[in-house]
């Protein structure tokens, strides 16, 4: 007889799991958030203008706010197909942000 055990088998993504959240309290329970460098300066603005436009919505094909315009959504830098954006549109900005940030690392750590 085969035993399943669900949580041995998945422990390392628990364990994982358990030193994200734990490293991320601050900023998911609490008005801090790791707004530095590039994050603030391009992605930030991005994230923004993607929920803004897609609130209203439009599908952000343009920025007018980077030099005279450019492409939004033809340019990948600016990732509109991101799954986490999905994030943007159901939760307040500043919250989902976080969240896509959180769980972009657990991702990453997953492999």
């Amino acid at each position: 007889m085969v035993k399943n055990n669900h949580l041995a088998a998945h422990y390392p993504l628990y364990v994982l799991l358990f030193f994200v959240f734990l490293f991320f309290v601050p900023v998911l329970f609490f008005e801090q958030m790791y707004y530095f460098r590039d994050f603030f300066m391009i992605h930030y603005g991005d994230k923004k203008f993607f929920a803004d436009t897609c609130g209203q919505g439009q599908i952000p094909l343009w920025t007018p706010y980077r030099f005279c315009g450019v492409p939004f959504f033809a340019n990948g830098y600016s990732s509109c197909l991101d799954p986490f954006n999905i994030l943007l549109l159901m939760l307040p900005f500043n919250f989902a942000l976080k969240l896509m940030f959180v769980a972009s690392l657990f991702l990453a750590g997953v492999g």
